[in-house]
C-alpha cells in the first residue's frame, strides 16, 4: 500500500536507455549474490541493513542495494511513498506553505451514460476507455487501411475455405456496424454494400457484397485489428454508441482529477488522499516550488527534522517535481 506518482508525459528514449541500462546492472548484481552458496547468506536487520553470513554474502547485498537505489534514481519519471510516507510529506509542504487542502468535485455519474451503466461483466470500463483514449481515431484508420488494401486482396476471396468464410461473414458484420457511423459519407462501396443488403431483405443473395465483407474483415484483421484484439474493442465495433458516452465520461472525470481552485500551489488529496489517478498539473507544482525556494533553509531544516523526513530522500522529491513540472507534464497519483 503507497502512493506511486507517475509523469503524464511519456519518458525520452534516452531516458529509458538509462533506465533499463541500470535495470541491468541490478540483475546482475542479484545473479551474483543468488550464486552465492546457501550457507553463506544473511538477512537484513531493522534498517534493512546486510548483517550476518560471510563476508562475501554482505559484499553482494550491499552491491544489489547501490544497484537497487542507482536503478530507482534512473526512473525520473516516477516516484514513490508508503502510506505513511506519503502523508507525512504532504504534511510537511502543507507547513512549508506548499500544499492547501480544498474540496474536490463529485466523480460524474454514470447515470448521464447509460451506454456504460450497461456494459456486460467481462467488459473493464478502465479498459475499453483507455483505448478510446489512446486511439480516438481508430476506427477512421480500420476504414481506410482496409479500403486502401481490399483491390489487392479481392483475388484471395475464393480460396478461403467455406468456415473461413462464414468466419470472416460473421465478425466484418460486426465490425461494419461499428465502421458505419464513421465512414458512410467517405466509404462510398461501404454504404453502397449497407444500402443494398437492407434493399435485398431475408431474400438477399449478394455474392460480391459478401466477398466485400469477407475482404474487409481480412484487411481489417490481418494489419490492424490484431494489435487491439480485446473483448473492449469487441464489444465497441458492435456498440458504437459507448465511444461517445466513454469520451464524455473520461473528460468529465477528468476535469475532477485535474480540479484546482488555484494554481500557485499544490493539493493534499491529490498527494495522499486517494489512488484514483489525480493530475497534479505542471502549474500547481511550480507554484509549490516558487513557495518552496523562497523558504528560509532553517525552516526546511526544522520541519523535515519534526516529521522524521530523511533529507537525502526528500532532495530526491524535490528533484522529481522539478523534473514532473519541465518535463513531465505534471503526474497523476496512483
Amino acid at each position: 500500500m503507497g502512493y506511486d506518482y507517475y509523469w503524464i508525459n511519456e519518458p525520452s528514449a534516452e531516458q529509458r536507455a538509462k533506465y533499463n541500462t541500470a535495470h541491468q546492472q541490478f540483475s546482475l548484481a542479484a545473479q551474483a549474490r543468488n550464486a552465492l552458496d546457501p550457507s553463506e547468506r544473511g538477512g537484513v536487520d531493522r534498517d534493512l541493513k546486510p548483517c550476518g553470513g560471510s563476508d562475501r554474502w554482505r559484499a553482494a547485498q550491499a552491491a544489489v542495494e547501490d544497484a537497487y537505489d542507482a536503478m530507482s534514481q534512473e526512473q525520473v519519471w516516477s516516484f514513490r511513498l508508503n502510506l505513511f510516507g506519503g502523508r507525512r510529506y504532504a504534511s510537511a509542504m502543507d507547513h512549508l506553505n506548499m500544499v492547501g487542502d480544498t474540496r474536490a468535485p463529485n466523480f460524474p455519474d454514470l447515470a448521464a451514460h447509460p451506454a456504460l451503466r450497461a456494459l456486460p461483466d467481462e467488459i473493464d470500463q478502465g479498459a475499453m476507455t483507455e483505448l478510446i483514449v489512446r486511439h480516438p481515431n481508430l476506427a477512421d484508420a480500420l476504414s481506410d487501411v482496409a479500403m486502401r488494401s481490399l483491390s489487392s486482396l479481392l483475388s484471395k476471396v475464393d480460396h478461403l475455405t467455406p468456415g473461413e468464410q462464414n468466419a470472416a461473414r460473421s465478425r466484418a458484420e460486426q465490425i461494419m456496424a461499428g465502421l458505419r457511423s464513421y465512414r458512410t459519407a467517405t466509404v462510398p462501396a461501404v454504404a453502397a454494400t449497407a444500402a443494398a443488403e437492407t434493399s435485398a431483405g431475408s431474400e438477399k443473395q449478394v455474392e460480391p457484397s459478401e466477398q466485400l465483407r469477407g475482404e474487409l474483415f481480412t484487411a481489417i484483421t490481418g494489419e490492424v485489428l490484431s494489435q487491439y484484439e480485446t473483448a473492449e474493442w469487441r464489444y465497441l465495433t458492435e456498440h458504437p454508441e459507448a465511444i461517445a458516452q466513454a469520451q464524455a465520461h473520461h473528460a468529465a472525470t477528468n476535469r475532477v482529477l485535474r480540479f484546482s481552485p488555484s494554481s500557485d500551489r499544490m493539493w493534499w488529496h491529490k498527494i495522499a488522499g486517494t489512488n484514483d489517478g489525480w493530475i497534479n498539473t505542471p502549474e500547481e507544482i511550480a507554484g509549490a516550488l516558487r513557495t518552496y525556494r523562497d523558504t528560509d533553509p532553517e525552516i526546511v531544516a526544522k520541519v523535515l527534522a519534526d516529521s522524521e523526513i530523511e533529507r537525502d530522500y526528500w532532495d530526491r522529491w524535490i528533484a522529481f517535481l522539478n523534473r514532473a513540472a519541465a518535463e513531465g507534464g505534471g503526474f497523476a497519483t496512483y
